[in-house]
């Protein structure tokens, strides 16, 4: 591939007011191949920019219906700007989306997602070159590596199978993205039953509880629950006082698959949202995605997917006099957790001041007493 062209296809639009992205031609949807669109434009189609897909700040789900049937679930789920964030250039190779010429090279070379350097001068001996291969898994990721491997190996002695057996033809690339999706698959797997991510986070014993915030301050929980079965995403924020005392409840949901990171910033956003239409000026932001919280504090890079939402609650800092972002474990996280999970199966969003369920108030009560909770499932109106 030459540089021209590798530099062309990796070189993408991030939404932000969608005033400058080219629908047909610009590369922007992330949940794609090639960043493009797979529609057609029809002759009677007049819509040209991505901004005349958006109506206050959501996606136009009539306009999406009538134009964009086969890209629909891929462009809902791009989060969008209430900060007026403008387009952004970004790298499509790396997680951050900065260009480095080590991941140029990456994407120039490499066959296949996985490379084991030193590897092969093995191929000969198989004992050899799998003891290299569990030896990794002492490295940073190494685990997630082999089981990676594991599953490409798989699906290339699948591929094998149906050549001698059936006499059918293969694309090996094919059968590397099959691994590719049956790996994100697994990820996805690795939710509960009820379709929330379950984040893979280690905790000190000082995040473990829900502590409530100094005098003078609120504090205010949030959390994002996912069911598989109906594609559908609930967020939702809690603000409670020194006392542990209620003030409000949010809660949102919306049909859509996404990405957990993007919709756990998204309940933060919407956590300070209701933080600044109250007129809060001391806020503690709390979540139980560690990776979020730390992108917000800039202890690691952001990634391309929650950009968008994370340069909104960059903006919306200058709102508070005093506003900070912490971290804890789902124990000390249950009522936001509970709420989250009852808001994937609402139909319309909910607030909630002053008049809570009684399910809710059980919940903040026990993460209040230092108890796990999850009575989210009880029957009870939300009325």
């Amino acid at each position: 591939m030459g540089s021209r062209k590798l530099l062309t296809k990796g070189i993408a639009k991030r939404v932000g007011d969608g005033t400058t992205i080219d629908i047909w031609q610009d590369i922007w949807t992330p949940g794609s191949d090639d960043g493009r669109i797979k529609t057609r434009r029809g002759p009677q189609c007049t819509i040209r920019k991505v901004d005349e897909l958006i109506t206050n700040g959501k996606w136009n789900q009539r306009t999406l219906n009538r134009w964009f049937i086969e890209d629909i679930q891929k462009i809902k789920a791009i989060p969008l700007s209430i900060t007026g964030c403008q387009d952004r250039l970004y790298w499509r190779y790396t997680n951050s989306g900065v260009f480095t010429m080590k991941s140029t090279y990456d994407v120039a070379m490499r066959a296949t997602p996985v490379q084991w350097d030193g590897l092969k001068d093995m191929r000969g001996n198989f004992v050899r070159w799998w003891e290299g291969i569990l030896g990794a898994k002492k490295r940073e990721q190494g685990q997630e590596h082999i089981a990676l491997t594991v599953n490409i190996l798989w699906q290339i002695w699948k591929m094998r199978n149906r050549k001698a057996f059936d006499e059918k033809d293969a694309d090996p690339r094919k059968s590397v993205q099959k691994a590719m999706v049956e790996w994100n698959e697994y990820i996805e797997a690795q939710k509960s039953l009820d379709g929330e991510f379950i984040q893979q986070t280690t905790s000190s014993n000082r995040s473990e509880e829900w502590k409530p915030p100094s005098r003078g301050q609120i504090k205010i929980n949030s959390d994002a629950a996912f069911s598989q079965n109906t594609e559908r995403t609930g967020i939702s924020a809690v603000a409670r006082n020194a006392e542990g005392k209620m003030m409000k409840a949010w809660a949102r949901a919306e049909l859509k698959a996404s990405e957990p990171q993007v919709e756990e910033a998204a309940a933060i956003r919407m956590g300070m949202q209701m933080a600044c239409d109250a007129n809060r000026k001391e806020v503690e932001f709390q979540s139980d995605c560690k990776e979020v919280v730390d992108m917000i504090n800039k202890e690691k890079e952001h990634h391309t997917r929650t950009a968008t939402v994370l340069e909104d609650i960059a903006n919306m800092r200058c709102l508070f006099e005093q506003c900070t972002f912490s971290f804890v474990h789902r124990a000390g996280n249950s009522c936001a957790h509970s709420l989250a999970k009852f808001a994937v199966k609402l139909t319309k969003n909910i607030e909630w001041e002053e008049y809570f369920p009684i399910w809710l108030h059980e919940s903040a009560q026990k993460d209040y007493e230092g108890r796990n909770s999850d009575v989210s499932n009880l029957v009870i109106s939300s009325s």
